[in-house]
């Protein structure tokens, strides 16, 4: 009986987080988009002016995602939910308001705050704390809620904007969080048991829930797990610096920066783009370019469910693997190899429908499979550990420098060449280089806080040597 009473709290709770993410993505990424044209024709805002609006969304959004994680480790995630789900709300009101482009600037700027507080970082902390077995699995089902508002929310949008104006549309997005996101936070969302320096032990429910192994073929003990092997002289040296957090001093950590950094930077062009590529280069009408979005969206919901179940078997550094390749080769398939009268051999922008069909569905795929990769990484390794939320806020941080960086490079490169050829043709390295940063994460050892003051207190021993730093940190 109370195996299903936790079961059932699970689920709920993730539900929660499920439809809560529906409603942010739609409010802060998905909506505005789509009403971009309408408000510029409404305000008589120039190209510039409105470029100014998603650039400004994601600086907030990368600057404050490491506060958000304070926020989080001395609030709780709940509360932090709760805030920000008000505060989005409350700008969304001011957003239909909005009658000057610098109430739009502040209004952007606030969405970037907003979705640091109750976006994708916290939701995912808050399953973190209800799943632990499962853990890859249910981050799986909540980011495909990201994809969900990518697929209903520009047919809901579109629908009331033609009829009733932009506003109206966005009022639709705002009285959603009023009525459905900051109900639910108050009054059903829990953190669950498995929180930081608080055990499944504390939860009466949940007291059959056991720790289990987080990585392929380790050896768990108190202080360390050791991954596919021994650790190294290198791993053991970052605790030098000993004025940095814990995480901060871990070469795996700085990898799994770089993986979300180069997995951004391969997604992030081709779908901001991806229909200016289609229409101007490719020469495809805009419901047939839009249509290919639609398939990546629905591709990536399918990568993340069965890549999120994958990820929880004991081959997960294959599955990873295959991830990265699937998108990559997604990322390729966009261009086509071409003999020129000299025969020298070039890309060029595919025009077969059917090569764009299965770039469509197996990027679709790799963006899923890639995206709930980043997202289901860091819990892997160390979920439960001691300042684990401010680890994750910091990997959210080189996401959005990834997203930036990849759509900034990718829109240079167009303008000076007059095609999205050649920056399209460097995501496939992209994709390359992410695979190798996952490769060496699952190679690294897992070092705890525990152990590395262990091996602080050690080196400052006069007989210190490399025999007695290994011991200390559990390596034989």
């Amino acid at each position: 009986m109370a195996t299903l009473s936790c079961l059932f709290r699970r689920t709920a709770q993730l539900a929660c987080a499920w439809l809560i993410f529906v409603l942010g993505a739609g409010a802060t990424y998905i909506g505005p988009p789509l009403l971009y044209a309408s408000i510029a024709n409404d305000l008589q805002l120039s190209t510039w002016q409105l470029s100014c609006l998603p650039s400004v969304f994601l600086i907030s959004k990368g600057l404050l995602a490491l506060p958000a994680g304070v926020l989080v480790r001395f609030h709780g995630v709940r509360r932090t939910l709760l805030c920000g789900s008000i505060a989005l709300a409350c700008t969304g009101v001011l957003y239909v308001k909005a009658k000057h482009f610098a109430t739009l600037l502040l209004c952007h700027t606030l969405f970037g705050a907003c979705y640091s507080l109750c976006g994708m970082v916290p939701l995912v902390l808050l399953c973190s704390t209800w799943f632990e077995r499962e853990r890859a699995r249910a981050i799986g089902v909540l980011l495909t809620g990201f994809s969900f508002a990518g697929i209903l929310w520009p047919l809901c949008i579109t629908a009331v904007a033609e009829r009733s104006g932009w506003r109206a549309a966005y009022g639709v997005l705002c009285v959603a969080q009023w009525a459905l996101s900051v109900p639910l936070i108050a009054t059903v969302v829990r953190e669950g048991p498995f929180v930081p320096h608080r055990r499944s032990s504390e939860d009466p429910v949940c007291q059959h829930a056991s720790r289990t192994c987080s990585s392929d073929h380790c050896d768990t003990r108190d202080d360390v797990l050791l991954v596919n092997g021994s650790a190294g002289e290198s791993s053991i040296t970052w605790s030098r610096g000993k004025w940095l957090p814990w995480w901060a001093r871990k070469s795996d950590v700085w990898h799994m920066a770089a993986m979300n950094f180069y997995a951004l930077y391969v997604i992030s062009p081709l779908l901001h783009l991806l229909n200016v590529f289609l229409e101007r280069e490719v020469g495809l009408p805009l419901r047939e370019s839009g249509a290919y979005t639609s398939v990546i969206f629905t591709g990536s919901v399918v990568g993340k469910l069965l890549f999120g179940v994958a990820f929880d078997t004991q081959r997960r550094s294959l599955w990873g693997l295959i991830a990265c390749a699937l998108l990559g080769l997604g990322a390729a398939l966009v261009l086509t190899p071409h003999l020129d009268a000299h025969s020298r051999l070039s890309l060029r922008p595919t025009t077969s429908r059917l090569q764009l069909g299965a770039f469509a569905v197996v990027y679709g795929v790799g963006y899923g499979a890639c995206y709930c990769l980043i997202q289901v990484i860091a819990p892997w390794r160390y979920g439960g550990a001691d300042g684990f939320v401010l680890l994750q806020s910091f990997l959210a941080v080189w996401q959005y420098v990834g997203s930036f960086a990849g759509i900034l490079v990718s829109a240079v490169l167009r303008e000076r060449t007059t095609s999205y050829t050649l920056p399209f043709a460097l995501l496939p390295l992209g994709a390359l280089m992410l695979s190798f940063h996952f490769w060496r994460v699952m190679h690294n050892p897992i070092l705890r806080p525990s152990t590395l003051e262990k091996a602080d207190k050690v080196r400052s021993s006069p007989k210190c040597d490399t025999s007695t730093l290994y011991r200390t940190c559990g390596v034989v």
